[in-house]
């Protein structure tokens, strides 16, 4: 068992950043989308597009 959490402590320290990127901002035709929940047959929630 030590080997493997050796491997896996080395192998998550060789691992680099993840750069960091803004988020865009919403377009106008994404804020004036519209979504419904609804459940369907088998007793599921469903989210449609209005």
């Amino acid at each position: 068992m030590n080997k493997r959490l050796g491997k896996a402590i080395r192998a998550l320290l060789r691992m680099r950043a993840v750069p960091h990127q803004r988020i865009p901002k919403p377009t106008k035709a994404d804020l004036e989308r519209k979504f419904v929940m609804r459940v369907d047959r088998s007793g599921r929630p469903t989210i449609k597009e209005v």
